[in-house]
């Protein structure tokens, strides 16, 4: 079921909302950070076997426009919505067992469903419906990164269909970059953190609760 079978009234509200997603002429004659390959012939490219031909571009526009700077391309694969409200029934399903519903699950999903297209979730980036994504909404695991050899990128351009306007171009590599962030900071300590706001800011948190 994409987004646009889905009524509330006579439309969704996602077509308006996202009406000003993609591009899809005028391209840049390099590939770009969110450009959207069909139809990719995979086998093409040694030792990648994915479960679609459809990717999204991960590689940073500014590296792209200069191929001297980087040797490879990354890339993530792109799905139906479809397999991910299929994935989480089945984990739901799983975790209530016999307390499983019909209207508990909708409303579980449709929270799950909710992160996803406000790009609440970490690991997924929110494709709208799109002719050239056989008008279903779609998701791309952007955690799932794959790369190939910049000697590929004509054969990505020959099968581009669409890239992304500002500011969903943007998000994109907000949301990459916040998984793969190219300046590794330390993590601390979970417990630490918590004793030491236990310790440090006791008084405080009482008086702010009066």
């Amino acid at each position: 079921m994409s987004l646009k079978s889905v009524n509330t009234g006579n439309e969704t509200g996602y077509e308006s909302l996202f009406n000003d997603f993609y591009v899809r002429e005028s391209f840049e004659t390099h590939l770009c950070q969110g450009d959207i390959i069909v139809a990719y012939e995979s086998n093409a490219v040694p030792n990648y076997r994915p479960r679609t031909d459809s990717l999204i571009i991960l590689s940073e526009t500014c590296d792209l426009e200069h191929p001297g700077n980087i040797g490879y391309i990354s890339f993530s694969p792109i799905f139906p919505l479809e397999v991910y409200i299929k994935s989480a029934v089945k984990l739901l399903a799983k975790k209530w067992g016999e307390e499983t519903t019909f209207e508990k699950v909708v409303d579980a999903v449709s929270q799950k469903v909710y992160n996803v297209v406000n790009f609440q979730d970490k690991r997924l980036y929110f494709l709208p419906p799109a002719d050239f994504l056989g008008d279903s909404a779609s998701f791309s695991s952007i955690e799932q990164i794959s790369h190939i050899n910049f000697s590929y990128e004509e054969d990505l351009l020959a099968r581009r269909k669409a890239s992304m306007k500002s500011p969903w171009r943007e998000k994109l590599a907000y949301k990459a970059g916040y998984l793969f962030n190219r300046v590794a900071t330390p993590t601390p300590d979970h417990k630490a953190v918590f004793t030491w706001v236990e310790n440090v800011y006791k008084e405080t948190i009482k008086d702010s609760l009066g």
